[in-house]
């Protein structure tokens, strides 16, 4: 039965010329990694970079493998890391349908033009001995290969199921050009007769793929360097239908680390986990763009770049050939640079979600938190004291009681509690006794900005000591005593894995010559004071379990983790 040629004609017509075309070619299957997102991302920045056109193609021939919501994660994550697409099935286009399940009806036809041209024929045979999957087959010896026109047309009449497989030479060789790898020759006895249209009618993988990218016009196809061997049956087809070969971009995969890719299954984070943990889309598209990539030139040097920068200096030659490591602690310095340069609204709505896992209290200003936190990270990139950046004498001392009340006997803990925040805040400590008790308040003196990030993070230190300590009280079969015991333990443990926790914070800063001294303004009011000679000293009876666990608890409580998102 001839072909009509028209229907060919016509879509050819279709095509659009001029221009650097790509498309990015997700399979709806699960969650966006980090490979997916990579390869989203080069496929956007060649078209933009060349002014050209990017189009999203959805590829569901593979029907076993959908996931039911997947589609939604790719347009999400495409909408939020800002990677729009000029054609796709939401906005349309000229060389549509853009979901390769809507174009079954495309893909006989050309399959059975490659049947008219030599380069493809029906094959019959049983599915175990024919499928792709079958390793006891020799493809160079199917029967089918072989078989007559009148065969052929009889099997078809019959109504015998069929496959179209692809006719590989026998000898020769097959050389294809890749951006990365160069020139690659492989002999055509080593490669198969590949599947070209299944059973149902719909396309394998590699065959929709050629169909799809001539029709679309792309001229870059980027894609993982598992693909490097499918290569050259692409490029065997492209050869039989006399139609151009793209420029092949083959990405060396994402490592977790030097013998092992990442994957989902080993607890790699996807893109929407690297969100849920805090991390930025900004930084996360600076850091994946330099998974494999490096610019060149008097960029070459140049780590952090914006989306619209890297549009202007992405050059697929600089493309390695090499895996990249997933490094999840060079994405969080990514993370925490991003941080400290978003203007202070922005960062204070990225942060208040974390900020309120913090402070409890609402009517707390989670903004002016977020603003304090960023000053002094700013401050500690720089290496700057804060007479530095504002004179001294334009600023208050503040010296105010912080609500907190304690006893040598209830919770001596909490002195030594307030003795470790305030130093790390450049402030001090003080108590001021109630008249006529034996109960001391809580109170700091310190310039302005320092004294409210200082009673911020001593309240919240302090409110989680005491939430464990309640819940230490709730076991009943203990004497009073005991409990008191088993409670002032682990306060004393906690404010001890605290300090070893402050103490390694300052001997970083210190390498970088910053040490955190406190205002010589706050100095002289102390010194103005009358000094309370309480001394800080372990009780005599410890319970030595719950110092531990307090010292642990003290341990991972860092300030900055708690209240700043991935810094």
């Amino acid at each position: 039965m001839a072909l009509d040629k028209t229907f060919f004609e016509d879509l050819e017509a279709r095509i659009p010329k001029g221009k650097v075309r790509t498309r990015f070619a997700p399979s709806p299957t699960g969650y966006m990694h980090v490979g997916n997102l990579r390869t989203a991302l080069y496929t956007w920045l060649i078209a933009r970079h060349a002014d050209g056109t990017f189009i999203l193609r959805i590829e569901d021939t593979d029907q076993g493998r959908l996931v039911e919501g997947a589609t939604d994660v790719i347009y999400r994550t495409m909408k939020e890391c800002h990677l729009d697409h000029d054609e796709g099935p939401d906005v349309g286009g000229p060389t549509g349908p853009y979901i390769q399940s809507e174009r079954r009806d495309l893909y006989l036809p050309y399959a059975q033009l490659l049947v008219e041209k030599g380069a493809a024929y029906y094959c019959f045979c049983e599915k175990a001995e024919s499928e792709e999957d079958s390793g006891e087959f020799d493809r160079a010896d199917d029967p089918c290969r072989n078989l007559s026109e009148e065969e052929v047309a009889a099997n078809l009449a019959a109504g015998k199921p069929y496959v179209i497989r692809q006719r590989i030479p026998h000898e020769g060789t097959t050389t294809f050009h890749d951006v990365s790898f160069g020139d690659i020759t492989v002999e055509n006895k080593t490669l198969d007769d590949q599947v070209l249209l299944k059973r149902d009618g719909l396309p394998t993988y590699n065959f929709a793929n050629v169909v799809d990218d001539h029709l679309m016009g792309i001229t870059h196809v980027v894609r993982g360097s598992e693909y490097l061997s499918s290569a050259p049956k692409y490029n065997l087809l492209y050869e039989a239908f006399g139609w151009e070969v793209p420029t092949y971009v083959h990405c060396s995969p994402v490592m977790r680390d030097q013998h092992n890719k990442m994957s989902k299954r080993h607890g790699d984070p996807s893109y929407e986990d690297l969100k849920a943990q805090g991390f930025l889309t900004d930084a996360i598209l600076n850091y994946v763009a330099l998974l494999g990539w490096a610019p060149k030139g008097e960029f070459a040097e140049q780590e952090i770049f914006s989306l619209d920068e890297l549009v202007k200096v992405f050059d697929i030659a600089g493309i390695s050939r090499s895996p990249a490591i997933f490094d999840i602690e060079k994405l969080t310095y990514f993370n925490a640079t991003y941080l400290r340069a978003m203007e202070p609204a922005a960062f204070a709505e990225v942060a208040e979600p974390y900020i309120r896992q913090a402070v409890k209290n609402p009517a707390i200003d989670a903004a002016e938190i977020a603003a304090l936190l960023q000053a002094r990270h700013l401050m500690a990139e720089h290496k700057l004291m804060p007479e530095d950046i504002e004179p001294q004498e334009n600023k208050k001392v503040i010296q105010e009681c912080v609500g907190v009340t304690c006893t040598k006997l209830s919770s001596p803990w909490t002195v030594y509690l307030s003795t470790l925040i305030a130093a790390h805040y450049c402030c001090r400590p003080y108590r001021s006794s109630v008249h006529g008790s034996k109960v001391s308040e809580i109170g700091f003196i310190g310039m302005e900005d320092d004294f409210k990030l200082c009673k911020l993070a001593f309240l919240y230190a302090y409110d989680c000591v005491a939430s464990r300590c309640r819940q230490i009280r709730t076991q009943k079969e203990y004497p009073a005593k005991t409990l008191r015991e088993m409670c002032n333990s682990y306060g004393w443990g906690f404010c001890r894995g605290l300090s070893a926790a402050f103490q390694k914070q300052e001997a970083e800063h210190q390498e970088w010559g910053l040490v955190m001294v406190v205002p010589q303004a706050v100095e002289d009011v102390v010194s103005k004071m009358k000094r309370s000679s309480y001394k800080i000293s372990p009780q005599s009876s410890m319970n030595h379990q719950y110092a531990a666990m307090g010292y642990a608890d003290g341990q991972e409580f860092d300030m900055r983790r708690r209240l700043e998102p991935s810094a």
